[in-house]
């Protein structure tokens, strides 16, 4: 909300003003700087109940700074500031790891910390602790928990808004209050167990010193010290001082699992400061910064109170510039201070960094606020600082905690009063504490014998190389110590003599130091810049895939794959390093790889590790060791010759590869030669790269080859996964890892299982540390035995078998396991071991799609490696049996080339595949993100034109659009400088498309009916493009000029034909076949001549110094270019230029203008929204033009969503690549063709929300502005995107306007044009016709309306419609707003539209002003499936609760002689009957709804009616209709329309009160009136969400029923004894009718019709009344007809009942109060066909029936009462009152007892 509303903003809970601060500035401002003007606490009344007001948190004045003054000393005296509290917390924290320790497994840290915790306030305040166990305060403490918890809902939080309802009520907060009962009872308890023993003068805790100071102020009741207060300060403390640090506390060791390096960090310096042999003191803090950046970082990131607890003004103040008054209660948004992006660097990342200065010292935080600020800070911070960091360095001084196995604590809170972590499980493991050396140096330093060994002599043991220890780690969680949480221990490598010689201590592998430093970093950025985050690399390793299935395709038998895996990986470091890939058959380099081989092979063997041990003897002697120095020798040698060809050509700003990165680095690093930059050093990076590339990657290869022929059913399953997954249409990618879950745990167990580098490389102590418990001193090297982690049977569930289910969870997905470490871990892990992940995945899944692999015939290949330097599998030969081409060139010349055909090609083989076009291949590229690939990405690969025969033929590649190269890039730089100067950025174009919009116009004007507009377009979008080119126009009868048209569009039909296409296949063979081909080439000879006679005619008459065109412009630059012919200035160049400009400018924007017009006539309500911006922004006075475009976002919408929907180019125009490249992981050679499916992207489901449907929301935000879309490519992208692309833009914006700014386009009677279009070169719509007029065809007249306000000052009621009807005739049309209303007069016209045609015209239109209340819920302004449902239930209701049952006549019975009892009261003296007859009917309707009557003088009941009736009569006012009609600003404006809404919704609040009530008692089986009825349909329609049976709803259709069913009645009550007393005789007759019938009895239904003269008097007062003048609005449902006119479908529809109910064909005496209209000749009654009064047909009144039963037992009892007559000397005025009803005015009359 501080987004929307700014940092300081205000929120009304229930009747009270909160205001929001948010931001440190603001917080700042009113906790600090204005500290004395927020320092009382608001009353909240969830706290208040129990709290009351006093204690020191939640009281006030005098109260509060006498208790906090007193608690803060009492810290002070037994605490904060003493050794006493320090000692009791180290003590504590020792029950704390005591209890860690003593959990075996995964367990919720909560409980116990909670414990901890507490105890530490429980010394302070009860002077004792408790036990962990202890359940009687173990259960204390879950109970203020579950407060704290429950506090926080939006249940609970409901009683501060409500609480003198929400007392009475179940629910959260009930709980609440019982859990703090029960607390307080504990306090009280433990109070008087004190008391008991208190001594004054030796006080023991809080307790003890709060009954002294109750002592002391004995005199002093105003400060608050009793035993209420002393219960309540503790509840304070205990609470407050528990819930935060437990909470803190939480959150750091969930940080610590979330991040464990920052954990090892942490318990570096805990060792490096404390070490391990004593408790942590407060004293440390100031020598561990970094652990005390991480406490900060906790809480900050932690955020334990992100709202703190609200303050209250004292004052008026100022705070932001805005006025505070005195009293109002403020909430700090203490979040918004600790995650504030101006204070904070990385506010929303966990980084200690934030606490730490520059020299990594820590540093405070102005922005540091967890505890609040100011005077009401929390007391006890300096307490809750104490506790965290003794427990926090405690626990991590012991433990390292770690997730549990599969599982991920969130780091997404829960919201209590508090924001606590989500519960989660931990792992501790204890961190111990010296070590036996054995060993000689003829023990076999193979991992085989260190696992040996390590059964013998535990995970940690030592061995004695030569004179030099070596420490030997196995096991995982000991090598995870080494490795990871001892990182910095062991970062360095010791100096093994074998390898000293080669490298010397330098390079990437075996430097050390700041030389190891510089160059892993630098390292570690080349391989990112040039690969590992880069596509660029994926790119390069699928293309080495490439090689490598070609070779081994190569291979005709049995063949060891060891070479060609080698070779293969091998390039994939070459090219990062040298720049190059070497090709598989380069015997140098082969022999380079094989020397490499041997050096690998000789270093692991026990000769050459003897050498270890004597160096200095054998040095001198023969041994396999001098051949890996010779080896080496030779491949060193290679590296320097490499190293110096770059130098030769070496470009620092333009590095190809890892040799250049390293020279432009040894130029900087010129300065700092302690950094190791230099020569020797990149010779050894390079041989570092090679070596520990290459032999990894291929070995782990090899093993996984080696795996499947061993395991075939394994293999067929990967197999499986490729072909789901990957498919044969496309290489694998890494994108496909995510999707393959069972090929990469086959790839990881390979990695497990081949476990190639099985004891690691060793790594050297660089500083005396422990590990395992023992003391390794500094320079000790060690060994960590990987092979026995990733064999580890604590680890594996079956470490000695080949299992890829190690890596797959219960689901069948991949899952990590924390004993994986094939690369090793830690600082030292392989540098390259991503770009390991990603060579294997790509060419083990490569292979396996391509190929099948085999064992060969008699052979049996062995699981047993040999042990290298690697262990590697013993050689191996393999059969492979070839799978399809992962390319699949399909389709033959008869595969359909149009873009439907590709869209369901690209659904079987992927987004891109390929077609054989002949003998040419063609690829086609699909969906957004591959055809930006291509179009953007690699616009310079994809930027040239094949040579299509068809159009090769006639373009010549010459032009602007078939053009190639050096004359494609000069004549688009001409055309873009024409187009620029003679249009697209002048307002001289703009005014030609207007000049050229009128003659189009005037051209549709001209049409008097059904035309198929194609022709006018073409001809207007043809002459803007003429006019540009040839420098004039065409008249658009010019048979010539539409000639040339006419064989152009023939042309684009053409182009798209399949037989046309047919010769692209063999052009030298249909040359001379007849054929469309040949018809298209004879129109283009028609159409370049017509081309050619223009150029002649401004040939002769040029003028360079005033060019008048295009062809003027390139007569020009020919003349220029006469020396440079490669540019292609030439009559044939300017000929087809112009064919092209002509050609492309006319057919798209015309084809895509009859979409728009077509899109129109299928959306006529799209097509009125245009017109209404249109109206509103240009209106009928002036043309639209280009400025108007920023004004119009939906017409904008409109225009881009006819350019998306009616995908007029679909397939672009091909392309061809330039050069080699590689798209969407394919390798595409130069002088490909590239087809780009623009369709597919138009409607790409990943990019369009209704990809398949016609919508212009698509290009608008929330906000209903334009929005552009990426995915937007009509005219393509990139360099060969559409020249004309602006002036395309403006054409269409310009006619598309001015049309509809003109007219109405709609259907031809009869005919329903289709929108599946005709597959030309283009996509165009099937010819259509339209009828253009400006209102819809034939529909209603009706007066002028004037721009944007329509009719709104034509006053439209039923005293006035009477005009409009003798103007217009019966049904006329009128606007409000921008809506069209049709009036409907006349019996017959009603009729038709309420009774025969009652289907269609069964909807309710939104009107704003009740859409805001309804919101289509209730019975009156609901439609469809859930109005049929709730007026089906509620009629039923009305039948069941009432209307055909004696039950409702008692009810009326007995209502009707509560309202005889209230006119006698008046002893015939006048009155008006108003209020009376009112509440009686409301009583009615309200005993059947809610099951209540009201008496007659309840004054709330009495206002509600008020508000009621006044809402009714406003509804009918102006007001309304001006809401209806211009709601957007309406809704700002204060007004009678506010009333209505304010009324409705206090009449909605009063029933939904009603609703919980009975809620309460609900009794499905005995319901008792319709909200019971209701409740039970609730229930029986839960799984019918579309029938609207919602508690919203029915509050709603109680709205209607109370509403409708008191105002209409009591008004015709109201009128029937206006017309008693001003016909007397008239009221005479009834009362003998009833006489005669009834005489004294009550009456009844039966008697109705025995008493034909009274039912004639009741419905001619109904006539007559004329209650609803105007009827409630509709809305037809479909286009129909309607007394000959058309009623367009959503057209609003008023039914005028005046004109039925007094038409003068219909009734004798229309004007007259005549009861004879209702009685026939006999005087018995008869029914009158016009007798309209509650309307007629579906939507007639529900409660018609319930209307005329309450009319007649009223009337009757009181007639058979009273006579009635007017007071004395007053005339009665039958004059009304009009609202929403027709109500006579305020009358009085005597009722005079019988």
């Amino acid at each position: 909300m501080a987004k929307v509303y700014g940092n300081i903003f205000s929120l009304r809970l229930g009747s009270e003003k909160m205001v929001i601060v948010s931001g440190y500035k603001l917080a700042k401002e009113a906790l600090i700087n204005q500290i004395d003007s927020f320092v009382d606490r608001p009353i909240v009344p969830l706290f208040h109940k129990v709290f009351k007001g006093i204690g020191t948190i939640l009281s006030n004045g005098y109260l509060w700074r006498m208790h906090r003054k007193f608690a803060v000393s009492h810290l002070r005296t037994f605490g904060e500031g003493k050794k006493s509290l320090e000692l009791k917390i180290q003590q504590e924290c020792v029950h704390l790891c005591n209890a860690f320790r003593a959990e075996k497994g995964p367990f919720n840290p909560m409980v116990t910390l909670n414990s901890a915790v507490s105890n530490i306030i429980s010394c302070l305040i009860f002077g004792q602790r408790f036990e962990y166990h202890d359940e009687y305060y173990q259960r204390i403490l879950r109970l203020d928990n579950e407060c704290i918890q429950l506090a926080g809902s939006p249940r609970a939080q409901l009683y501060n808004v409500c609480p003198w309802l929400m007392e009475y009520l179940p629910g959260p907060h009930q709980t609440i209050f019982s859990n703090y009962k029960q607390i307080t009872d504990f306090l009280r308890g433990e109070v008087n167990k004190h008391r008991e023993d208190w001594d004054p003068s030796n006080p023991r805790d809080l307790i003890d010193n709060y009954l002294t100071e109750m002592e002391k102020e004995k005199s002093d009741p105003e400060a608050g010290f009793n035993i209420e207060s002393l219960v309540v300060t503790c509840l304070d403390l205990i609470e407050a001082g528990t819930e935060t640090a437990t909470t803190t506390l939480r959150w750091g060791l969930l940080f610590m699992m979330k991040f464990p390096e920052i954990q090892e960090k942490v318990q570096e310096e805990i060792d490096r400061v404390i070490g391990q042999s004593r408790q942590p003191c407060l004293a440390d803090k100031a020598n561990m910064p970094y652990t005390e950046a991480v406490i900060h970082e906790m809480q900050r990131f932690g955020d334990v109170v992100p709202l703190g607890f609200p303050k209250k003004a004292v004052k008026d103040t100022i705070l932001g510039e805005y006025f505070i008054p005195k009293g109002t209660a403020i909430t700090i948004n203490l979040s918004s201070v600790l995650h504030d992006p101006d204070e904070w660097e990385t506010p929303d990342t966990f980084n200690p960094g934030h606490f730490l200065n520059e020299n990594g010292q820590f540093r405070k935080r102005d922005a540091f606020m967890p505890f609040s600020a100011g005077k009401r800070a929390c007391l006890g911070e300096q307490l809750a600082r104490q506790v965290i960091f003794l427990f926090f360095t405690s626990l991590l001084q012991q433990f390292t905690v770690s997730k549990c196995p599969g599982e991920e604590p969130s780091l997404e809170g829960e919201i209590w009063f508090t924001y606590a972590p989500a519960p989660y499980r931990l792992c501790v493991s204890t961190r111990p504490w010296p070590l036996p050396f054995l060993g000689t140096i003829f023990t076999k330093m193979d991992f085989r014998t260190m696992n040996k060994l390590a059964e013998v002599y535990g995970n940690i043991f030592s061995l004695r190389v030569g004179s030099e220890k070596m420490v030997v780690v196995s096991g995982y969680k000991m090598v995870k110590e080494a490795l990871v949480t001892h990182n910095d221990s062991f970062v360095e490598r010791p100096a093994v003599p074998l390898f000293h010689k080669v490298f010397k201590g330098t390079g990437l592998a075996m430097s050390n130091g700041y030389v190891w430093r510089a160059h892993r970093k630098f390292g570690g950025l080349h391989l990112r810049m040039f690969g590992e985050e880069k596509k660029i690399l994926e790119h390069g390793i699928q293309q080495e895939s490439v090689y490598l299935c070609e070779a081994l395709k190569a291979e005709k038998g049995p063949f060891n794959p060891m070479s060609i895996l080698n070779s293969a990986v091998s390039n994939t470091v070459a090219c990062l390093t040298f720049g190059q890939r070497f090709d598989y058959h380069d015997e140098y380099y082969q022999r380079i790889l094989r020397l490499d081989n041997e050096c690998v092979q000789i270093a692991g063997s026990p000769r050459a590790q003897l050498y270890n041990a004597c160096p200095w003897l054998l040095e001198y002697l023969p041994g396999p060791h001098q051949t890996l120095f010779s080896n080496y020798k030779q491949i060193t040698a290679f590296l320097r010759g490499e190293v110096n060809k770059h130098r030769e050509d070496w470009d620092p700003s333009n590095p190809r590869d890892f040799i250049d990165n390293y020279l432009t680095e040894m130029s900087k690093k010129e300065t700092d030669p302690e950094a190791g930059f230099n020569m020797e050093g990149l010779v050894i990076s390079c041989l570092d790269m090679m070596e520990a590339g290459t032999e990894t990657s291929a070995t782990t290869l090899r093993w996984g080859l080696l795996f499947m022929i061993k395991y075939p059913e394994i293999q067929k399953k990967v197999q499986e996964e490729i072909d789901r997954v990957i498919g044969q249409s496309r290489q694998p990618c890494l994108a496909d890892r995510a999707n393959m879950p069972y090929t990469e745990a086959v790839i990881h167990e390979t990695q497990r299982f081949g476990d190639v580098v099985p004891l690691g490389f060793p790594k050297k102590s660089a500083k005396d540390t422990t590990l395992g418990g023992y003391f390794i001193p500094k320079g000790t090297a060690i060994s960590t035995n990987l092979s026995s982690v990733l064999h580890d049977p604590n680890e594996w569930e079956t470490p000695d078998t080949f299992n890829p289910g190690h890596f797959l969870d219960e689901n069948g997905q991949f899952r990590k396991r924390n004993a994986f470490l094939p690369f090793s871990a830690g600082k030292r892990a392989c540098l390259g071991e991503q770009l390991a992940r990603q060579v294997i995945f790509l060419f083990f899944t490569s292979l396996l799609q391509q190929f099948t692999i085999s064992k060969c015939p008699g052979e049996e290949p062995s699981l047993e490696g040999e042990i290298w330097f690697t262990y590697a599998p013993a050689p191996y030969r393999i059969c492979v049996t070839s799978r399809p081409w992962p390319l699949p060139f399909l389709g033959t010349i008869f595969t359909k080339m149009d873009f439907k055909t590709m869209n369901k090609l690209a659904e079987v083989y992927g987004n891109i595949f390929s077609l054989r076009v002949g003998s040419e291949k063609m690829v086609v590229v699909s969906g957004y993100k591959l055809v930006k690939e291509a179009l953007v990405t690699h616009n310079d690969s994809f930027v040239e034109r094949p040579a299509i025969p068809l159009f090769h033929k006639i373009y010549k590649a010459t032009g602007l659009t078939m053009s190639n190269g050096y004359v494609w890039r000069a004549h688009r730089k001409f055309g873009g400088l024409h187009l620029r100067m003679f249009g697209e950025e002048k307002e001289i174009l703009e005014h030609g498309i207007q000049q050229e919009s009128v003659y189009l116009c005037e051209a549709f004007k001209a049409e008097k009916g059904p035309f198929n507009p194609m022709s006018i377009l073409n001809s207007a979008v043809s002459n803007t493009v003429a006019c540009l080119t040839f420098g004039q126009r065409f008249d658009y009868h010019d048979e010539y000029y539409q000639r040339i048209l006419r064989l152009d569009n023939e042309c684009v039909q053409i182009a798209g034909s399949p037989r046309a296409q047919l010769y692209n296949v063999c052009p030298r063979l249909l040359e001379y076949f007849p054929g469309p081909h040949q018809t298209l080439f004879s129109n283009y000879k028609q159409i370049t001549a017509f081309l050619r006679g223009e150029v002649n005619k401004h040939r002769e008459d040029w003028d360079p110094s005033n060019p008048r065109d295009f062809i003027d412009n390139y007569l020009t630059e020919m003349n220029k270019k006469e020396t440079d012919p490669e540019a292609g200035f030439n009559m044939e160049g300017l000929v087809i230029s112009c064919l092209d400009m002509m050609e492309a400018g006319t057919e798209t924007s015309a084809t895509t203008l009859r979409w728009g017009l077509l899109y129109m006539m299928k959306y006529p309500e799209i097509q009125k929204k245009v017109q209404e911006e249109i109206d509103r922004v240009i209106g009928q006075s002036r043309q639209p033009c280009l400025a108007d475009k920023a004004k119009m976002p939906y017409t904008e919408a409109v225009i881009h969503e006819t350019q998306r929907f009616g995908d007029v180019v679909p397939l672009g125009f091909p392309k061809e690549s330039a050069k080699d490249t590689t798209l969407g992981g394919y390798f595409i050679p130069k002088g490909t063709a590239i087809s780009t499916n623009l369709s597919s992207v138009l409607h790409d489901p990943n990019e369009w929300e209704t990809p398949d449907t016609f919508n212009p929301g698509h290009f608008l935000d929330e906000n209903g502005q334009f929005r552009k879309r990426n995915a937007f490519l009509p005219f393509s992208a990139g360099k060969r995107a559409c020249l004309g692309e602006q002036l395309a833009r403006q054409v269409l914006f310009l006619f598309f306007t001015s049309l509809l700014q003109q007219f109405t386009v709609s259907k031809c009677p009869g005919e329903e044009p289709s929108l599946e279009g005709e597959i030309w070169f283009t996509n165009a719509p099937a010819a259509y016709h339209l009828i253009r007029h400006k209102n819809p065809a034939n529909f209603p007249p009706g007066p002028w309306p004037l721009p944007i306000l329509g009719n709104v000052f034509t006053d439209v009621n039923y005293k006035t419609v009477d005009q409009l009807i003798e103007k217009y005739g019966n049904i006329f049309s009128v606007r409000n707003g921008s809506d069209k209303i049709v009036y409907v007069s006349g019996f017959k016209m009603v009729k038709d539209v309420l009774i025969t045609q009652g289907e269609t015209f069964t909807d309710r239109p939104v009107s704003p002003l009740f859409d805001t209340l309804y919101k289509g819920r209730g019975l009156s302004f609901n439609n469809g499936y859930s109005w049929r449902k709730q007026q089906q239930f509620s009629m039923s209701h009305l039948k069941n609760f009432g209307e055909g049952r004696k039950t409702l006549e008692e009810h009326i019975q007995r209502e009707c002689y509560f309202l005889c009892g209230a006119f006698k009261e008046e002893q015939g003296s006048p009155f008006n009957p108003l209020v009376k007859i009112n509440n009686a009917v409301a009583n009615v309707i309200g005993s059947l709804v809610f099951g209540h009557r009201y008496e007659y003088d309840e004054v709330d009941f009495q206002k509600r009616l008020q508000m009621s009736a006044e809402s009714v009569f406003l509804t009918g006012s102006v007001w309304n209709q001006l809401y209806d009609a211009y709601p957007g600003i309406m809704k700002w404006l204060p007004g009678p329309h506010q009333t209505i809404i304010s009324n409705y919704q206090k009449l909605a609040n009063f029933l939904e009160e009603k609703v919980e009530q009975h809620r309460q008692d609900w009794d499905s089986n005995n319901p008792r009136d319709y909200i019971d009825a209701y409740l039970t349909e609730m229930e029986k329609r839960k799984n019918d969400t579309e029938a609207g049976f919602t508690i919203d709803s029915l509050v709603w259709c109680m709205v209607d029923l109370f509403e409708g069913g008191t105002e209409t009645t009591t008004n015709t009550l109201r009128w029937a004894l206006l017309y008693m007393i001003k016909y007397p005789d008239i009221q005479e007759k009834v009362r003998a009718e009833i006489d005669q019938v009834i005489g004294s009895r009550p009456p009844t239904m039966s008697d109705k019709a025995n008493m034909h003269y009274t039912n004639a008097f009741i419905h001619e007062v109904l006539r007559k009344a004329n209650l609803v003048p105007l009827n409630m609005a509709r809305t037809a449902r479909k286009d129909t007809t309607l007394g000959g006119y058309f009623i367009p479908k959503g057209t609003v529809m008023i039914t005028n009942l005046t004109s039925v109910l007094y038409d003068k064909h219909e009734w004798e005496t229309p004007d007259t109060f005549n009861p004879g209209h209702f009685l026939d000749s006999e005087g018995q009654f008869c029914r009158r066909n016009g007798f309209f009064a509650f309307s007629a047909g579906k939507r007639q009144c529900p409660g018609e029936h319930l209307a005329h039963v309450e009319l007649f037992i009223f009337l009757t009892i009181l007639l058979q009462t009273f006579s009635f007559s007017p007071p004395p000397g007053e005339e009665p005025s039958l004059e009304s009152q009009v609202g929403f009803t027709q109500a006579p005015l305020p009358y009085k009359l005597c009722a005079h007892p019988r």
